[in-house]
């Protein structure tokens, strides 16, 4: 449906979890499987993470780590604090080559303005 739309196709690089009976029952292949976030962060043809985790400790480090890696994130979890810094996660002080996220409901769908470089 993507490519259909837009033109633009997704190639699912890495599963990152510690238990993956529930990708296993979706019939996701095991090739894709990976215990470690750092090696696909690492991977430099990931260029977006998909956050699933939800919650708030867990999926914020991911969000974090994702950023400061220079990824792109996807995620529809408002628990993760940007809340808490009045609507803006940063992984670092503003400055060049700086990552930040905005994001706001809209309709019930979180929207999140493009990564910008201070």
């Amino acid at each position: 449906m993507l490519r259909e739309r837009t033109g633009l196709s997704l190639d699912l690089r890495y599963i990152v979890d510690v238990d993956f009976t529930h990708a296993r029952r979706l019939g996701l292949s095991e090739k894709l499987y990976c215990k470690s976030l750092a090696q696909a962060l690492a991977d430099p043809k990931v260029s977006v993470v998909v956050e699933l985790i939800g919650g708030t400790t867990i999926a914020r480090k991911t969000i974090e780590q994702a950023l400061a890696a220079g990824k792109h994130v996807v995620t529809a979890n408002q628990g993760s604090g940007w809340r808490s810094r009045a609507g803006t996660l940063r992984t670092g002080p503003e400055e060049p080559g700086s990552r930040r996220l905005r994001g706001k409901l809209r309709g019930g769908i979180r929207s999140s303005a493009p990564f910008t470089t201070a």
